[in-house]
């Protein structure tokens, strides 16, 4: 444990909040050294500010972070931390803590509905609607139970533990794939790629890092059968899109629930947007009504401790 701060910090927030979030930073921070600054239009005078800071609340720009020398705490607003992941020459003493944990049951219900909405035809039934166009025979004869199920998670942290839990209320079949997590049955690519050649569902919960950028590439991706659906709520580098694509439009497979991506936002031309049988959800899956709070609150709990001399919670590593 660390001696309490006797100096109090210079604080930078960044963190994009809703209002009553951000009326709860400056509630905790009434009295502090503290400075706000616009996430989506930085300026040379934030810069400057932030340069300043021994500690930041937000994703602050990777180069504004390489050239920090007073920075000692970053909280991100985020789980995933991949942007930092080429920064050069920051202190060995720095700690970066993230919100791992926070977005498990949003994201997690995200995939679930996609899940649910491919197997049930929503995804036919919703245009359908707009149309007033009475779709029963069509629609009905492909309809597809998620129960019973043989799906394969990968990734076994907090998101893809509370996907396996989601699948097994379904009494799916589930294996979960890992390299280290305990629980996991699938350790490796041969045995992860021997799974998903009987695989109905498989979603993608892993974090975007050296180990698994490009791991789902294009000889894993064909092993898939007809019948899979293929979800994606980790991160898009992770996958290769330009192959899950083509598997798409060929339909090799079922079908696709597509949260993350490559390129965000996914411009208008981008062919994912043309894919039949894909959902994409933009994104979106982390969120739920009190997220911003809770980003809020986290952060001032972390402050306490970091005041205190405490642990913080959730630290985070940029080595490979």
């Amino acid at each position: 444990m660390a001696s309490p701060q006797t100096i109090p910090p210079r604080i930078f927030v960044t963190a994009f909040l809703k209002p009553e979030a951000l009326a709860l930073v400056h509630e905790a921070l009434a009295g502090e050294d503290y400075y706000v600054a616009d996430r989506f239009n930085p300026r040379e005078e934030d810069k400057a500010e932030f340069l300043k800071a021994d500690v930041a609340f937000g994703n602050v720009l990777p180069d504004w972070l390489e050239e920090s020398t007073s920075l000692k705490w970053m909280q991100l607003e985020s789980t995933g931390f991949e942007y930092y992941l080429g920064c050069k020459g920051l202190s060995p003493d720095l700690q970066i803590t993230n919100l791992r944990g926070m977005f498990e049951r949003p994201a997690a219900e995200t995939a679930m509905a996609g899940l649910l909405g491919l197997f049930r035809g929503m995804n036919q039934l919703i245009p359908a609607n707009r149309e007033r166009k009475w779709s029963e025979i069509e629609v009905r004869v492909n309809l597809r139970l998620l129960h019973g199920s043989k799906a394969v998670v990968l990734g076994h942290g907090s998101v893809g533990k509370r996907m396996r839990k989601l699948l097994e209320a379904y009494e799916c079949d589930v294996q979960s794939y890992a390299r280290t997590s305990e629980g996991a049955e699938l350790r490796d690519q041969k045995s992860l790629g021997d799974a998903l050649t009987t695989a109905d569902v498989v979603v993608c919960c892993l974090p975007n890092n050296l180990s698994t950028k490009g791991l789902i590439n294009r000889e894993l991706l064909a092993r898939l059968p007809e019948q899979a659906v293929f979800v994606n709520i980790g991160r898009g580098a992770v996958v290769d899109e330009p192959a899950l694509i083509k598997m798409l439009n060929g339909h090799r497979i079922a079908g696709a629930v597509i949260d993350v991506t490559q390129q965000e936002p996914l411009p208008p031309e981008h062919p994912l947007w043309g894919c039949p049988h894909t959902i994409l959800t933009h994104h979106t899956g982390g969120g739920y009504p009190d997220e911003y709070n809770a980003k809020a609150r986290y952060f001032i709990a972390n402050l306490q401790r970091y005041k205190q001399g405490e642990a913080l919670q959730n630290i985070i590593s940029l080595q490979p």
